[in-house]
């Protein structure tokens, strides 16, 4: 008999989600200081470094999704998810260590090493996120526990991201010695989310069967294009996996340029930026966790479309002050108000991505649902792509280069480039990515009630001698 999820669920499953939040913390918010800063790699390596990663990233994760979707040996015993998690969740710990220890110092050793790294660690965290989110919709199946998951989720994310913005005080980060040690209490605080995290991902076999007959019924199977082909027909899942690469890229630019924006705009010394950085980000999600209560009330009474579009307004609005603020005071209040816009797209993410996936489900009859997140995780490293162009451009006009960080000869147009490779780009394509979702995006109340009817139907359909 398949188990109705309880509250103790919803937090434990979301324990998931911050361990995705604290690894993505991890890598996103030092990756470029480390190899461009720190180690000196060029800007036009970084660039080539993750535009491979990306063609890399095009097939692996909704590949990885594909494949772990399938029926194996260990599927009956362990299911059709939990296998492919925790070994996902342990593979991606033991490579996000060896990123920030390369033993190069070359040019094309850096890039070589930065290039493996990533996309190993990628690799297992493809095969963790996909299979651990593709559970969503099928063991939280009502409006309310989506809500309620959407909400703490962003509770347990936020903590988990801070902490992942916390653990580099461990080291020092101009060093290039200096990330081991920090990387190393990482994937100990990693190994304890997954271990919280466990007993909600365990699935029944009852649900596990019927997740694979639904599957097997096809006559011809989609394959993976065939699947990838079908959601892209889908407006609703477009519209949100364009929103959220847009959000995503923002919130990557924002991050990953903060340290050069203290360090060079703000002339805080290198050994003082990250421990200003984090107390920045900390201020941010002081605004994250004062804003959840209220976004999560605005959801029940606008909806998600609403609430997602508003937030998404907020956070450009917030982000205008970073061209023009001068005072370590100022940054405090403004990374405040960025908190309150990021509150509530937070909240509305996960829920978002489970109805346009429902979407699908109900549409083609059939659950795909670990290449349709696979497909999101793409996406959200396709950020990394356009951070890496936009730093790329924006530093190739001003003439920003490691061997310039180095010096004291910043000019004031490398100190406005700052700024604008940190929020100008990404929060325009946030503008206008949520302007066309805003005017396009028709899932509410009613119609995902008929998507979830039929769901239902789906999985009170008996199963043959045949798919037993």
């Amino acid at each position: 008999m398949i188990r109705v999820r309880t509250n103790k669920d919803i937090w434990r499953y979301s324990f998931g989600v911050g361990f995705a939040e604290f690894l993505s913390a991890l890598v996103t918010a030092l990756l470029n200081y480390y190899y461009v800063r720190t180690m000196g790699l060029s800007n036009g390596w970084y660039l080539a470094a993750q535009s491979i990663y990306a063609i890399y990233n095009a097939l692996n994760d909704p590949l990885v999704g594909y494949l772990t979707n399938k029926r194996y040996g260990f599927s009956k015993r362990f299911g059709r998810n939990y296998p492919w998690i925790m070994l996902g969740g342990i593979g991606a710990l033991i490579f996000l260590v060896l990123i920030y220890d390369t033993p190069f110092r070359s040019q094309i050793g850096l890039f070589i090493w930065m290039l493996l790294t990533l996309c190993i660690t990628d690799t297992f965290f493809s095969i963790f996120s996909v299979n651990h989110q593709s559970l969503s919709p099928n063991i939280f199946t009502d409006a309310d526990q989506r809500r309620r998951l959407g909400a703490i989720s962003t509770v347990v994310s936020t903590f988990s991201m801070l902490l992942g913005f916390i653990v580099p005080e461990f080291g020092d980060i101009s060093s290039p010695t200096g990330y081991t040690f920090p990387m190393m209490i990482g994937a100990v605080i990693g190994l304890g989310m997954l271990l919280i995290l466990r007993p909600s991902v365990k699935e029944e076999p009852e649900l596990t069967e019927k997740l694979f007959a639904q599957a097997d019924k096809e006559e011809t199977p989609a394959g993976f294009f065939g699947v990838l082909k079908e959601s892209f027909k889908h407006r609703n899942f477009l519209l949100f996996i364009v929103l959220f690469l847009c959000f995503n890229t923002l919130t990557i630019t924002a991050i990953s340029s903060l340290p050069y924006f203290l360090e060079f705009v703000m002339n805080i010394p290198a050994e003082n930026a990250n421990s200003v950085k984090t107390l920045l980000i900390m201020v941010e999600f002081v605004g994250v966790f004062i804003s959840i209560p209220a976004w999560s009330a605005v959801i029940k009474k606008k909806g998600m479309k609403i609430t997602t579009a508003t937030s998404a307004v907020l956070l450009v609005l917030a982000v205008i002050p970073i061209f023009f603020v001068s005072s370590i005071t100022g940054c405090y209040v403004v990374f405040f108000l960025i908190g309150l816009g990021v509150g509530g797209f937070w909240v509305c993410i996960l829920p978002l991505l489970t109805d346009t996936i429902d979407e699908i489900t109900a549409s083609v009859g059939r659950h795909n649902e670990g290449v349709y997140f696979g497909i999101k995780v793409f996406f959200s490293r396709i950020a990394l792509i356009i951070q890496a162009v936009i730093y790329w451009v924006v530093r190739g006009i001003t003439g920003f280069t490691p061997q310039i960080m180095q010096s004291a000869e910043i000019s004031d147009t490398m100190k406005f480039g700052i700024r604008f490779e940190m929020v100008g780009a990404s929060a325009l394509l946030l503008l206008i990515s949520t302007i066309i979702f805003a005017a396009n995006y028709d899932l509410g109340p009613e119609k995902m009630a008929v998507i979830r009817s039929k769901i239902d139907a789906m999985h009170a359909m008996p199963l043959t001698e045949e798919e037993k």
